[in-house]
């Protein structure tokens, strides 16, 4: 393999290992704001929760 070839063929490999990584960061980006929408969710119900015990246990006393 002469030097032309060998550096276009590490050019490629480059972009192609760039565009895996782009796509990879896309990926994490959208699992994070699942995760965020997950975590508001939880937080939500565990209020409702609360909230449903505290006039559960006014009703009860």
């Amino acid at each position: 393999m002469d030097d032309y070839t060998a550096r276009e063929d590490l050019r490629l490999k480059l972009m192609e290992a760039e565009a895996i990584l782009k796509e990879a960061e896309e990926e994490y980006a959208l699992f994070v704001r699942q995760l965020n929408v997950y975590e508001d969710v939880i937080k939500e119900q565990k209020e409702k929760i609360r909230m449903i015990k505290a006039t559960t246990d006014f009703h009860l006393q």
